[in-house]
């Protein structure tokens, strides 16, 4: 299904329209629908913050727990000890009957209690946003960002980590991570903990000079594209590939670990009689994808065990010449590993 423009930004425009009306400390029912666990998190995340800097009791029940009057009586009962109460319902798309489950909410002006409803769905749940409409609540979208918006999910995360960067620097985190949300994040994480916050003056932003050498991620469809280009022989595109990534900015150890890995693993599989053991036994008896198992299978019949221990030990010694040499064409160092592997 084709996502609109602008996913991210509804997210963004929703999520803080609501933690407004929280800061006026008045109820609120808001349903948090999408596809992306992460943006249904840190949406929660930030509405449980909002709720417990004004003074607010929270409790999270899971939708398939609640029969229709007990959750009628959670949301009238009034609050015994907090100023305001909060009630987030989780899985409320495993419940059954969800619009005659959501009759039971009231005008949202008759409440006594906040409302949230996390919903998951792959599209727009369309009854049950129009039950939520019906009694003036909000809606805050979680859907899966386009390649588009990442540039912008990134730099939201970095100034919310105090952490400023340059549009050249979100590209190279773009290009060393890709799209998968949790990764940026934890790499947002890691980055904001190298460079201190005294950095972040006003006009400081992090440029992709400062980010290369810490950005040791690949990502793992080009990690599988240089164990595949082996596998099939294709030397030439591994070099091509390895080319690429080093003027991306990617390092030169992380691709050296993905080569180093590759002898280990060839290593392993020829020291069983893998021809006997099956191929799902056989991945998990070396750690090999399933999906690689018979091309290793066919790749090592060419090649004696010994040739993978002299690859392993060059692959050290190109560990000591990428971290001890000014030499800037490191690709070449890695392309002599794989010239090797050409010539046995």
């Amino acid at each position: 299904m084709t996502r609109r423009s602008g996913q991210y930004h509804q997210h963004l425009n929703s999520l803080n329209s609501v933690l407004k009306v929280l800061a006026n400390k008045k109820p609120v029912i808001t349903l948090v629908y999408g596809d992306s666990a992460k943006l249904l998190e840190t949406g929660i995340t930030a509405i449980k913050k909002a709720l417990s800097n004004h003074d607010n009791s929270i409790q999270t029940t899971e939708a398939t727990a609640l029969k229709p009057q007990e959750f009628s009586l959670l949301l009238q009962s009034p609050p015994l000890f907090a100023q305001t109460q909060a009630h987030i319902l989780r899985r409320l798309e495993s419940k059954k009957d969800v619009e005659g489950f959501l009759d039971k909410i009231g005008l949202s002006s008759k409440l006594h209690a906040s409302l949230f409803l996390l919903y998951k769905a792959n599209k727009k749940p369309t009854k049950v946003i129009k039950k939520i409409e019906s009694v003036g609540g909000q809606l805050i979208p979680c859907f899966r960002i386009s390649q588009a918006e990442l540039h912008d999910y990134i730099r939201h995360s970095s100034l919310q980590h105090k952490l400023p960067m340059t549009n050249d620097a979100i590209k190279l985190i773009i290009q060393a991570i890709g799209n998968d949300l949790d990764k940026i994040e934890n790499e947002m994480k890691r980055l904001s903990l190298i460079f201190p916050q005294e950095k972040s003056a006003p006009n400081f932003s992090l440029t992709p000079k400062e980010l290369t050498e810490h950005l040791e991620l690949l990502k793992e469809e080009h990690a599988y594209a240089i164990e595949r280009y082996i596998l099939e022989n294709k030397i030439g595109k591994a070099q091509a590939l390895i080319y690429q990534l080093i003027n991306r900015g990617s390092s030169p150890i992380a691709i050296l670990g993905i080569i180093t890995s590759f002898c280990r693993k060839a290593i392993k599989i020829s020291s069983l009689k893998h021809s006997e053991v099956a191929v799902q036994n056989l991945a998990q008896m070396t750690g090999i994808h399933v999906w690689f198992v018979n091309d290793y299978r066919r790749f090592l019949s060419q090649y004696p065990k010994t040739n993978f221990f002299d690859l392993l030990c060059f692959c050290q010694q190109t560990d000591i010449k990428l971290k001890s040499t000014k030499m800037t064409m490191h690709y070449l160092l890695l392309w002599q590993i794989l010239e090797k592997i050409r010539c046995y």
